[in-house]
């Protein structure tokens, strides 16, 4: 009635699974007890994937989660509609990167966006200040278009200063920089990014950094709409490759493809050509690469 698979996973026999359901059906209190304790197991899961999503595990982390990914979506909306922050807050960072890398948009895009319509308590503000902008990096890739984007940056700017500091919204921090010009004064938001460039270096924390640096060198290619000043070429190609770099020391080469894409075509721009060719070729590498894993 129980076994264990070949990747040491137990399985029980669907008999078995519906003997338990129909006892727990009539016994409402251990019935959601056992939910709430899955929910907490599925989100305590996802925190521990979420640095290893990060490193050099990120395919195993992946995996993992593949592999459980319907436990992790119910577990998800257990603590969604029960409003438990706690695990929300454990699980939203490695849940947001795990769409990404998956290509999941539209997934991530419905399970942020019931997370941020939540009317949390005064004490989850920060906490749904980061959901927005977990939701609001899914509304503007799905959509492809800037605007969720620019909506969001002009409502609640200055609610957003201390995420800087978090490392978990190093990425999402970044979806401002698609839309660029639209934005119109783009200089609090280059500064926030360059205050957050300097206190992820001093803290010795290359993702928040990378992403910081990935930020820097692509808000003015977008905000200029066409190519930049070439008094600005050299400090955008600069920041585009530190950031590279500091990505590749985290071996994680799927986020090594941003900086890559993005100094690619601010090359071709200028119709460096050969150099452009490099990027996208080391940019696809990576991509093939992954699809074999």
């Amino acid at each position: 009635m129980l076994r264990v698979t070949a990747d040491g996973r137990y399985q029980s026999h669907e008999l078995l699974r519906q003997f338990a359901a129909e006892q727990l059906a009539v016994k409402q209190q251990a019935l959601e007890e056992a939910r709430d304790q899955h929910m907490a197991y599925f989100a305590a899961f996802l925190h521990r994937q979420e640095p290893r999503l990060r490193g050099p595990e990120q395919q195993d982390a992946l995996q993992e989660i593949d592999a459980d990914l319907d436990n992790v979506r119910v577990a998800w909306m257990r603590a969604v509609n029960r409003r438990a922050s706690e695990q929300i807050k454990q699980a939203m960072g490695a849940l947001f990167l795990y769409f990404q890398m998956r290509s999941r948009l539209t997934e991530g895009q419905d399970g942020f966006r019931a997370a941020a319509a939540l009317p949390l308590s005064k004490v989850d503000e920060p906490l749904q200040i980061r959901l927005q902008l977990l939701k609001t990096w899914f509304d503007a890739g799905v959509a492809s278009t800037p605007e969720a984007a620019v909506r969001f940056y002009r409502e609640s700017f200055e609610r957003l200063q201390p995420l800087g500091t978090d490392e978990s919204m190093a990425m999402p921090l970044c979806v401002f920089t698609w839309a660029g010009g639209l934005l119109g004064n783009t200089a609090p938001l280059q500064r926030f990014y360059a205050e957050n460039y300097a206190l992820h270096h001093r803290r010795g924390n290359k993702w928040g950094a990378a992403w910081a640096a990935y930020a820097l060198g692509t808000l003015p290619s977008k905000m200029y709409g066409e190519t930049p000043p070439a008094d600005d070429l050299a400090d955008i190609l600069a920041y585009l490759g530190e950031s590279a770099d500091l990505l590749r020391a985290l071996e994680n080469p799927w986020a090594v493809t941003y900086p890559l894409h993005a100094a690619g075509h601010i090359l071709l721009d200028l119709k460096e050509y050969k150099r452009a060719r490099e990027m996208f070729r080391e940019s696809l590498q990576i991509c093939l690469s992954l699809i074999h894993i």
